[in-house]
């Protein structure tokens, strides 16, 4: 299992040296996604300085930011506030998700064989 995962991480660096991450769309725009902008607007964000300033002052706060239209900066800004806030339909929750899996009295979890059969053995 250890070797595989060495081949596999290995195999990805030489992929990474010959096919880099690109920096820049196919439109010449920087990428969004890993970008320092994206770094400091969740700081930001977190901070409170949306509240605190407009939008056009906090993408004129930093220079990483107008790196990016201001359009963009503005919708990604929106779409930062829609994901925080919570949905309001609960059907759009994802259906059967592990961690929301409710068990009935008459199942079992695999974890909890294991604590009674480790409570036998003491």
């Amino acid at each position: 299992m250890k070797y595989w995962a060495e081949f596999d991480s290995k195999a990805i660096k030489a992929d990474r040296l010959l096919h880099p991450k690109k920096s820049h769309n196919i439109w010449g725009e920087p990428c969004w996604h890993g970008s320092d902008a994206q770094a400091y607007l969740k700081v930001d964000m977190a901070a409170g300085e949306l509240e605190k300033k407009t939008q056009t002052k906090l993408w004129n706060h930093r220079p990483a930011y107008q790196l990016f239209c201001f359009v963009i900066f503005r919708k990604h800004i929106d779409q930062a506030l829609q994901s925080a806030k919570p949905h309001k339909n609960e059907r759009r929750h994802k259906k059967g998700h592990y961690g929301d899996k409710k068990l009935s009295e008459n199942q079992t979890s695999d974890t909890s064989t294991a604590v009674m059969e480790t409570n036998k053995s003491k």
